[in-house]
């Protein structure tokens, strides 16, 4: 399982120049590592900054596409992420009540049993769990809206800097920060279900869909 993902969000600013902020990714944190303008003609920088790394891609030029065009395998996508967060969200809660109702069947048909005979049996307790709380995921997201995601949720505080050319670079990084917080939340959540897997869980940094590309 993946400790470390680095993910970069890129986009042509000009026919000339490239933006990027980058965003790292750990089991416990997700932040904001830094942002650069880069020349075209400076490519082999801009090609540094993108090794190893999940690529975000937002409006890019033809000269931009080309100098990337290596990495095409490592380029993500949010309608992957959203489904599989909202799958593994459903699976979760459905195995939490599946869990429930098994333990309430077998509480009652212990309780069935005479107490002489009952006393001979493994006890059977009834379980007192709390439902597991997941992000209410939306059906969809498109990075390129990132502003008007971000105002939806009340993120708006977030948004500085709109007359910069970084400006929608730095506002795609927030809003993919925000829901690699929420996947991590979830994540920490599922947790919870260590009763009912009856195994040790770990949190996934990511999706599958996206740590996969760096396997």
């Amino acid at each position: 399982m993946h400790q470390y993902a680095s993910i970069a969000v890129v986009k042509s600013i000009s026919e000339a120049s490239t933006a990027i902020e980058v965003i790292s990714v750990t089991p416990d944190n997700c932040d904001l590592a830094g942002a650069w303008i880069l020349d075209n003609s400076e490519n082999e920088k801009l090609v540094h900054l993108l090794i190893d790394r999940l690529i975000i891609k937002l409006e890019l030029n033809d000269d931009t596409t080309k100098i990337i065009a290596k990495f095409n395998d490592y380029f993500v996508d949010f309608r992957d992420f959203i489904s599989e967060a909202k799958v593994e969200a459903e699976l979760a809660e459905k195995s939490y009540f599946e869990f429930m109702k098994r333990n309430e069947e077998e509480y009652r048909a212990f309780m069935a049993i005479k107490p002489a005979e009952r006393k001979l049996l493994p006890p059977v307790k009834k379980k007192q769990l709390v439902a597991p709380a997941f992000y209410s995921w939306p059906t969809q997201f498109d990075v390129l809206n990132s502003k008007s995601f971000l105002k939806s949720i009340n993120k708006g505080g977030l948004l500085s800097n709109d007359d910069s050319q970084m400006s929608d670079v730095l506002i795609a990084a927030r809003a993919t920060k925000y829901l690699i917080d929420k996947w991590r939340e979830d994540e920490i959540e599922r947790l919870n279900r260590l009763y009912v897997e009856g195994q040790d869980a770990k949190v996934s940094i990511l999706p599958l869909c996206w740590t996969e590309k760096l396997d």
